[in-house]
């Protein structure tokens, strides 16, 4: 079973829109990998009722129908100093982001030339963790990383760009919501 269901609106992540007619399209077809989800192949039907084959990887949610809500920084610790709420480790950038429903930990260490940011998504008032959770890091409206949490809710996204304002979104599927946290680097 796929990620995507048939008549799902879906998009293409940045680095492949240009090799498509449209930025996204409508699920019409699936043929499932049997070994690995990633190579899922979809069938995508445009606006123009063109039609394509993609691959999972490929394709992300299309959230325009979400209803949006800010999860905020409250704490931004820089390498040089230390607070004793964080985790990870002493060379790395430690920011943690707010929302009604959840608390995300982030760890950016401190190299100049690629970014990586590692994650947890944690339940307010809750035990349990939040597993299969799209996470992704965007500039300009535009996804250049999506990863999933695992099950304990931890995820990496290693596409992110040296500097610059980001936006970090994180979908959930029921109720449909994208929190949206804003980021320096």
């Amino acid at each position: 079973m796929g990620r995507f269901h048939i008549g799902e609106s879906v998009l293409f992540l940045g680095r492949f829109t240009s090799l498509y007619p449209a930025p996204g399209g409508v699920v019409a077809g699936l043929h499932a990998d049997p070994r690995r989800a990633m190579f899922d192949e979809y069938t995508i039907v445009f606006p123009n009722k063109a039609t394509v084959t993609a691959l999972d990887f490929q394709l992300i949610s299309n959230v325009s129908t979400f209803k949006a809500f800010p999860i905020n920084t409250v704490v931004d610790i820089s390498q040089n100093h230390r607070h004793a709420n964080t985790r990870g480790l002493q060379d790395s950038r430690h920011i943690v982001l707010e929302g009604d429903l959840i608390d995300i930990h982030l760890q950016i260490p401190g190299v100049e030339k690629s970014r990586v940011i590692t994650g947890q998504i944690l339940k307010k008032h809750s035990s349990d963790f939040m597993s299969q959770v799209e996470v992704r890091i965007c500039q300009n409206n535009i996804p250049l990383d999506v990863d999933y949490t695992n099950d304990v809710g931890e995820f990496r996204l290693t596409r992110v760009p040296p500097q610059g304002p980001l936006d970090l979104e994180v979908l959930l599927q029921r109720p449909p919501m994208r929190l949206v946290g804003a980021l320096s680097l």
